[in-house]
């Protein structure tokens, strides 16, 4: 797990891509604290630097990609650069030091992310002929693209974001993983092609102007949307989809996008039948197993979040089971409100597992204290203050000395465990079902845009704190989209969520929680292909027997984790008093309401309300108040 970033130089602009390239890579060392690697090419010249958290042990390798130089020695420009911050996980030795190479320094790799498999890759490409001179996935790679071109992701099972210099074809091969476990953005101009793990390191290079981009202000400030779009809140900095590859021709300039891969959705409903049920909850234990086992691969030691919740529960007890002689660290959130407390079915999991326990209380206080790091950390504004909680827990992680841990993200996109669920199997077995569900998720659609862009004004009061100009200009696309998205069938909703929405953003947090604080978060239950494609071809009747969410993964589960845990019946996660807090911190945030977000929000709505607006004790937590709160703090952290 590391972090990337590089420039290819197409007209030798007026800056010192060694130059840059260092800030940029110095923007996003927290991904990567052990080593640090460029690589810059010319032509028929290509030359390796050092950086200032290089080890000594690694300049001292005869390795042909390991640098001798320091990269404040890079004297000239170049075409391309490459940099690598590392965070070793697998090889600990030099070997693995990046950006790495082939052994004729014709490919060269900058790499972030893990390839779980790569064990039984690289016996088959050794099968073939390959030889090997370290212990990374990084290697297996390079190998697996000599071997099968581009087609080798194919094989991959894991996370990756990874860029591909094909010295012989003068061509760039960006790739990221099948769900988006890993970040990748890039910027492009007539001058040059940047890219890199978090916007940060693109957003304050000093090589691009920064600019909000509006329409993803309007989508963010209206529904709480985040990188719904590539193009994402910064404009010109855009976000490389999920199982997509990027080209770059070196020699025509010429840029494309491919997709790779989709997954494969059974949408076809089917009268259960209890065999099949039972097959399957069979199957789904052994994918678990395997998935979890493939995630323990490591030349450190895995931890795992824990927060009593089904997800994670079903996470650590396999860890138990597969690896019994082993204390696991496990970390977790609390709370002083017991209504959204779970630590009691965490220490069910802790003494079940004879784990070893960490804990964390997020207050208010702290969050206040915390937030322009944390919007810092995050490169784009929050969509709760749950974000705070996941923050906490994997700083809690760093300071325990643990370098990975797994977590459950991806859970209730794949079994189906979220409320809504239940309509969507209900209106799939029943087309005349209606209420107040059908209106939310069917009906307004019926509705054109110009209606709807009314009814949510006149009627949420945070849709009345948008800038009328703003509001009036980008809003017809946001509903426009909103009116084509629709989903019929609960696989077609839960493949939605899994690639389109919700486990898109929880994996983005998840991603810059644990970077911030170096530390690699693995989920079984997002990025295994294998264990995916079993649960979507499973018809969505299954996934939600006797009104039960989750009851394919309960009773495949059962056995592994405590009873009372397994039959729960309510649901939280990284929960947190979001509106208590928010009104705790209300009198100290208003500062943040500076003069220059009135293209944004109409400040003079906004404060007139201001306390009763922020002061929401009472009501469910709806997502609708902490995000004003947010922007206006990511806007002035960025300078933008």
């Amino acid at each position: 797990m590391c972090g990337i970033c590089g420039i290819i130089n197409f007209s030798y602009p007026d800056f010192s891509t060694p130059r840059a390239l260092e800030k940029m890579s110095n923007l996003i060392a927290h991904r990567g604290p052990d080593d640090e690697g460029f690589a810059l090419f010319n032509d028929q010249e290509k030359q390796s630097y050092s950086g200032n958290a290089t080890p000594e042990k690694v300049r001292e390798s005869d390795l042909n990609y390991i640098p001798k130089k320091h990269i404040s020695e890079a004297d000239k420009n170049y075409t391309v650069g490459l940099a690598h911050r590392r965070l070793s996980i697998l090889d600990l030795s030099p070997s693995g030091h990046q950006p790495m190479s082939s052994e004729d320094s014709n490919l060269w790799i900058t790499y972030n992310g893990e390839i779980y498999n790569y064990l039984e890759i690289k016996q088959e490409l050794t099968k073939k002929g390959h030889r090997f001179f370290s212990n990374s996935d990084t290697e297996v790679i390079l190998k697996a693209y000599q071997e099968w071109g581009v087609d080798c992701v194919e094989r991959f099972n894991g996370m990756w974001a990874f860029v591909v210099y094909d010295r012989r074809k003068s061509l760039i091969w960006c790739s990221r993983d099948r769900v988006g476990v890993k970040p990748f953005y890039y910027f492009q101009n007539e001058k040059f092609f940047l890219f890199a793990s978090e916007q940060k390191s693109i957003l304050h290079s000093g090589l691009i102007e920064k600019k909000i981009n509006y329409q993803a202000a309007f989508d963010y400030l209206s529904f709480n949307e985040i990188e719904n779009r590539p193009q994402g809140l910064l404009q010109g900095i855009i976000e490389l989809e999920p199982a997509h590859h990027l080209f770059i021709d070196l020699k025509s300039g010429i840029k494309s996008l491919t997709k790779y891969y989709s997954l494969p959705v059974n949408n076809s409903p089917e009268r259960i039948d209890p065999k099949k049920t039972i097959q399957y909850q069979e199957e789904i234990l052994e994918k678990l197993k395997q998935s979890v086992q493939l995630r323990l691969r490591a030349d450190v030691e895995v931890g795992s979040c824990l927060s009593g919740g089904m997800d994670s529960s079903s996470i650590v007890g396999l860890m138990h089971h597969l690896q019994p002689e082993n204390k696991i660290h496990l970390f977790t959130s609390t709370n002083l409100d017991a209504t959204i407390d779970e630590s009691k079915w965490a220490k069910m999991m802790v003494d079940y597992s004879k784990g070893q326990w960490h804990t964390v209380q997020p207050s208010s206080k702290e969050l206040l204290g915390d937030l322009e790091e944390l919007t810092l950390c995050q490169d784009i504004p929050l969509f709760s203050t749950s974000t705070y909680a996941q923050w906490r827990v994997m700083q809690k992680v760093k300071e325990a000395g643990i370098t990975v841990v797994l977590d459950g993200q991806g859970g209730d996109e794949l079994f189906a465990g979220y409320e809504p669920h239940r309509y969507f199997l209900n209106y799939e077995n029943n087309k005349n079902y209606l209420g107040k569900q059908w209106m939310k998720y069917h009906g307004l659609q019926r509705f054109p845009a110009s209606i709807l862009k009314k009814i949510y004004r006149s009627k949420f009061p945070d849709f009345k704190m948008i800038d009328e100009d703003l509001y009036d200009t980008y809003s017809t696309l946001t509903f426009d989209d909103f009116k084509n998205q629709q989903q019929f069938t609960l696989n077609d909703r839960l493949a939605h969520e899994f690639y389109n929405s919700s486990l898109k953003s929880y994996l983005k947090c998840e991603d810059r929680c644990s970077m911030w604080f170096s530390v690699e978060s693995r989920v079984p239950l997002a990025d295994d292909k294998e264990l995916n494609e079993l649960l979507f071809s499973i018809p969505g009747n299954y996934k939600i027997e006797n009104n039960t969410l989750k009851s394919l993964l309960k009773e495949a589960i059962k056995g592994h984790i405590p009873e009372d845990v397994r039959l729960r019946k309510d649901k939280l996660g990284y929960t947190t008093p979001n509106n208590q807090w928010i009104c705790e911190i209300k009198n100290e945030v208003r500062d943040y309401f500076s003069a220059d977000l009135s293209e944004f929000i109409d400040l003079d709505y906004l404060h007139k309300n201001y306390d009763t607006f922020f002061d929401q004790q009472q009501s469910p937590e709806n997502r609708r108040i902490f995000k004003f709160i947010s922007f206006a703090v990511w806007k002035k952290v960025n300078d933008l």
